[in-house]
């Protein structure tokens, strides 16, 4: 699925979500550092929403990761079982 464009995210977002009964796992993954950050939402709530709280969180995290380390480090390569 697609993700709005950010300054920090000019590949926009890789999105899994799981289900576990009446709670919505969303997992929002920077292609580019494999940066992944995590929410739970209710089943009830829309697919876009949780997308795009997802999305934010990964944009504040990245943010963050800015701020404290300098520039996030582009892996070369495809992922290994190790990057994830």
């Amino acid at each position: 699925m697609s993700t709005p464009k950010h300054r920090l995210l000019p590949q926009g977002a890789l999105i899994e979500m799981e289900q576990h009964g009446a709670s919505i796992k969303v997992s929002a993954i920077d292609p580019a550092s494999f940066l992944e950050v995590s929410i739970v939402g209710p089943a009830t709530a829309s697919q876009s929403e949780l997308e795009q709280l997802a999305v934010k969180k990964l944009i504040w995290r990245l943010e963050k990761v800015l701020q404290e380390k300098g520039p996030v480090q582009k892996k070369k390569g495809p992922p290994s079982g190790w990057d994830m």
